[in-house]
């Protein structure tokens, strides 16, 4: 004799607004991750003696970087050495 047939039921599929509020949620914790990753990374920055030191560096390099002068603007100042302006026509030629 054979067994009779037995019903397996398909779970249904998930309609659009619990699709959308799952993914609301899962957008929500991912941001909440990284702003509590980005504070952390900051009071790192302001606390550790290491962090100060790297925010330090950025400061003053940044600062460097924003005065700087094209070579060619040496090369046609008259204030510049006649020697310093020899080797950046050099540089220049390369």
């Amino acid at each position: 004799m054979s067994e009779p047939a037995v019903r397996v039921e398909q779970p249904a599929a998930e309609s659009p607004a619990r699709t959308r509020r799952s993914m609301q949620r899962v957008v929500r914790i991912a941001a909440r991750v990284m702003g509590a990753s980005l504070l952390v990374l900051l009071l790192y920055l302001l606390l550790a003696p290491t962090g100060r030191y790297l925010v330090r560096a950025a400061w003053e390099e940044g600062k460097i970087l924003a005065r700087r002068r094209a070579i060619t603007d040496f090369v046609n100042d008259s204030a510049s050495s006649a020697s310093t302006r020899r080797k950046l026509e050099i540089v220049l030629a390369s």
